[in-house]
C-alpha cells in the first residue's frame, strides 16, 4: 500500500547513526549552541534559588516589622525557602497568615 505523505526529513547533522560522536570535534555548531543554551538555563535557574535564599530573611524581617536574629523571622524564612524548593505556595501562605 503506497501512501501520498512525504517522510519526515531529518537534517544532516541529526543523523547520529552514520556519524557517531567520538570525541568534542564531532559536534555540530547547533548542537554546540543548545548545549551552551542547556547549561546557561541549568546555571541561572541554580543562581536565582541561590540569591533568593540570601535575601530571604531580611525581606521577611522587614515585612513581619522584626529584627533579622527574631527566631521567628528565621522561622518563617526557612519554611519559605524550603517549600519554593516544592511548589512556593503552601509554606508562604501559611507564613504570611500567621504573621497576620
Amino acid at each position: 500500500m503506497k501512501t501520498d505523505e512525504a517522510s519526515p526529513r531529518v537534517p544532516s547533522d541529526a543523523k547520529i547513526a552514520e556519524h557517531p560522536v567520538e570525541r568534542l570535534g564531532d559536534i555540530s555548531s547547533q548542537q554546540w549552541r543548545s548545549g551552551l543554551a542547556a547549561w546557561l538555563g541549568w546555571m541561572f535557574d541554580g543562581l536565582d534559588m541561590h540569591l533568593y535564599t540570601l535575601v530571604s530573611i531580611p525581606f521577611v524581617a522587614e515585612l513581619m516589622g522584626l529584627s533579622v536574629t527574631d527566631p521567628q523571622v528565621s522561622q518563617h524564612g526557612r519554611s519559605l525557602t524550603a517549600d519554593s524548593c516544592w511548589d512556593g505556595r503552601s509554606a508562604a501562605a501559611s507564613s504570611a497568615a500567621s504573621a497576620i
